[in-house]
This record gives C-alpha cells, structure tokens and sequence, in this order.
C-alpha cells in the first residue's frame, strides 16, 4: 500500500469515528423544548415536560425544575401558551427571540364534533348546524351551534332556571331567554311576567304550589329611580319612600286597589307634586315604577324541586291556563296564548352567564320528539350509556414569524421549516393559545450534529478517492495486458 492509499485510509477511518463520535454525543444531549413569545416582546427560555431524566445534562439547562422557579420573562404568556407538568426541564437559550410580526396567510375556520365516552381525537363525530348525527340508537338535528350562554353549577350559587319564551311562526321565531333567581319576577319585552320558585325535594309542594291561583299584591313592588338604579319597595304604607341625590324626596302618599296604581308625591325644596303611576306603565318625567306582575295578561310559574325539571303553570288575564311537567329541553305551550315556554335548565347551585361574558360554544341538539339538548364544552350529558360533550377544535393557522435574534440577526420562520442559530435550532410548534399575538417555537439543541455530517462527508470523500484510485489502477493494469 502506497502513501497516497494509507493516507486516504487513515482520513476514512478517522473522519467516520469523529462523525459516530460526535453523532453519540449529539443524541445523549439533545434537548426538544417550547418556547413561548408573545408579539412585540423577548423570550430565552424553554421548557418540556420533565418525563424521562436525560442521560447527559446539557449546558445552561437545568432538570425537574417546578413551575415557581422557572425565570420566564414573560411568565403570562408561558404559562397560556406552554405544556402544562408539575416539573419541567429549563434550558436558557445562549440568545434571545423577538416576534417583530405574525403574518396569516391562512386561517381555516373552526371544526365541531361530538365525542363520546372520552374517544380519541380520531374517534369524533364531525357535526354541521342542520346535519343530522346519530347517537346511540337515536337520531338527532343539529339545531344550532355558536356562544353559550346559560346557568353554570356552582356550589356557591343560589336556585335558578333558564326559561326561554319564543313567539311568532316557526319561520321568524323571537325569543327571549331569561335567567331566574328563585322567588324574583321577571317581565319579558311583550309583556309576560315569569316566576320560579324553588322547592328543594319536595315535589308535593311543587304541584300544590302550581295548583294555587296566582299571588295577589304580595307580587307587587314599586320603586323610586335614581341615577339609573331603582331602590324598590314592598311596603304599600303611606311614608314609604327616599331621598334622591338630586335633593329630591320621593314619598308614597296613597295606593289605590282598584286601579291599581300609587300615588307618589315629589317635594323638592317648597315645591311640591302629586303624580299617579298605574301599574306596569312607565310615566314619562316620573323617577318611579310600579310593577304587578301577577296582572301582566300572561303569567308563567315555574315550580322546581330537583335539577332539570320543573312544572310550569300558566295563567291568561288571571285565569289558568293549563300547567305541565317538563324535563329539561322540553317546552309548554298554552292552547291560547301566543308564547310558549321551554324549560332551558334548572339547577338548585348555580350562576348565570351571560352571552357577553362567556367564551364557551354550544351545540344544541333536538330529537324526532322536539325536545332540546344543549351541549356546552367542557360538560358532558348522558345518552342511555354514553357520556357525550361537544367539543370546537381550530386548525391550526398558517402563519410566518418575522423574528430578531439578540436584537441583530432578522429571521423569517415559515411552517415546516427551521432556523439554525448555533447549536439551536428554532422551528414552528403547535399554538394553543392565541395565534394572532404569541407565536410558540419548538427549540432543540443539537450539539455536534453539524461536526458529524461534516466528518461523515469528509469519510464519504475519502472513500470515493479510494475507489477511483482502485478503478484507476484497474484500467491500468487492463491496459499493460494488452500492450
């Protein structure tokens, strides 16, 4: 073997050790975390779930680290964007990234399913409003699907349903959905006046309840107005009545039954007026209500002792009007009235949420009988043996990132590729949190793996110089035999 073979043996063998070498310690050191940065602001620190110890601690990395520890910049945003762990491994990046930008270039709209019993993703039952989906043995219409709004459980509530009213024809429907503490009355903007009364385990007392005429005077109230709030009073006494900030005292100086109506009087300084307010009626320029709801020309009662159902009776001009036990989703229709009632939730803990203030989505169901279920996120409900919830999934946006790196370096991040700064490379990770303002990069450091490929192509090298020299040979030797 001459020199020129020896060497390129001796570069092969050497470069494909360095490169095994290199490639060994790039496996025991690797580090695959999130990091999380909100638009407009810095971040050097990532995280993964502290799982499996890693065989070799990398530099500036630190293992089972619990949450309170970790130094994030902008812990806010972290811990809304980042996997959730009792301990995690901490890496601090040898720079810092900046999102100058999100750029959307596309956003898919989100996706509705039914999941059933805790199925996988790849189990769900894609759903679409006016579809029909089957569950169990059952069928059912997609009614609606959009913001929840309703009563949520909460040990610390009171007893409440949620009634929905609906009036005109199937094509243009209205509705009305009211929120109903027990023993409060509430109006609706035709005029019918609502009222639950909660009668916990006691069924009996419910039906005897329902059976009883309506309330009298002890409905009433009337109240005095003052900067948009209305101090209310039960008493009918004469010298019932408040001062106003205005200076203004307001005082009840008589209530006439027949009418009905109270008389209030107004003294403002020496000057002083006598106004008349008949009940349900709204005086123009009189800071005072009267309301009896009990005269309104339509009048539920709704009388519940236990979660999701709830006997509604109803009255027309004072007069009964039939009365019906409904399960929740069910609704009650008065042969002559023009509204019907549709028992929405009952709950002997609850809160209200209103649709202003509530983030969460619902599918509403309705079987071949009418009734209706609605499934909000995060609750499940049973179907003969299943548990079923409604989930909203968002695929996920495509988007750049224009980031800086160490406040010099500019970088334009685009989905499935990545960015190499040292031994770090920076690639785009799946969002949870909002795609429009924080952008979360999977980060992985892979020391020595540039050196392997480096040291393998030096090997590769070496290798096709020794065959071409071998084939070299080959042709020469060929060519002395025919000579």
């Amino acid at each position: 073997m001459n020199l020129r073979r020896l060497l390129l043996a001796v570069v092969m063998y050497v470069a494909l050790a360095a490169a095994a070498i290199c490639a060994i310690y790039s496996e025991l050191a690797d580090f695959r975390g999130r990091v999380a940065v909100r638009l407009g602001r810095e971040e050097n620190i990532a995280v993964a779930p502290a799982i499996v110890q890693p065989r070799f601690e990398t530099p500036n990395t630190a293992w089972n680290v619990p949450p309170r520890l970790i130094p994030f910049n902008d812990p806010d945003t972290a811990w809304k964007a980042l996997p959730k762990s009792e301990n995690y491994r901490v890496a601090r990046l040898p720079f810092s990234v900046r999102v100058d930008k999100i750029n959307v270039i596309s956003a898919p709209p989100p996706r509705h399913f039914l999941a059933s019993n805790g199925t996988e993703p790849t189990g769900l039952i894609e759903i679409q409003q006016g579809g029909d989906v089957h569950i169990g043995n059952a069928q059912f219409k997609v009614a609606r699907i959009g913001p929840w709004s309703g009563l949520m459980r909460d040990p610390q509530g009171v007893p409440m349903a949620a009634v929905t009213l609906t009036s005109g024809g199937p094509n243009a429907p209205a509705q009305t959905t009211l929120f109903l503490a027990s023993g409060i009355w509430q109006t609706t903007p035709g005029g019918a006046a609502v009222y639950f009364a909660w009668h916990p385990g006691d069924a009996e007392a419910a039906r005897s309840a329902a059976a009883a005429p309506p309330p009298g005077l002890e409905s009433a109230r009337w109240g005095v107005i003052d900067r948009g709030a209305i101090n209310w009073f039960r008493s009918f006494a004469p010298g019932t009545g408040a001062r106003l900030s205005s200076g203004e005292d307001v005082t009840l100086v008589a209530f006439d039954e027949k009418i009905p109506a109270v008389a209030v009087e107004i003294q403002r300084g020496a000057t002083k007026r006598v106004v008349s307010v008949a009940a349900n009626e709204i005086t123009d320029g009189v800071p005072v209500r009267f309301e009896y709801p009990t005269l309104a020309p339509l009048v539920f009662m709704v009388h519940a002792w236990e979660d999701g159902r709830a006997l509604v009776a109803a009255y027309e001009n004072r007069q009964p009007a039939g009365q019906e036990e409904l399960q929740q989703g069910r609704s009650f229709h008065p042969a002559a009235a023009p509204l019907n009632l549709r028992i929405d939730d009952v709950l002997s803990s609850a809160v209200p949420v209103p649709e202003s203030e509530s983030n969460l989505w619902a599918a509403v169901l309705k079987s071949e009988s009418g009734e209706e279920i609605t499934l909000r996120q995060g609750e499940a409900k049973r179907f003969d043996d299943l548990l079923v919830e409604y989930v909203r999934l968002f695929p996920p946006r495509v988007v750049n990132y224009i980031l800086t790196i160490d406040g010099a370096r500019q970088a334009t991040l685009k989905p499935g590729q990545s960015v190499r700064i040292g031994d770090w490379r920076l690639r785009q990770a799946e969002n949870e949190c909002d795609p429009n303002t924080v952008a979360v990069l999977a980060a992985q450091f892979t020391p020595g793996r540039t050196l392997a490929t480096i040291f393998a192509a030096l090997a590769l090298t070496a290798l096709l110089l020794r065959l071409a020299d071998y084939a070299l040979r080959i042709s020469k030797r060929r060519a002395d035999r025919r000579i």
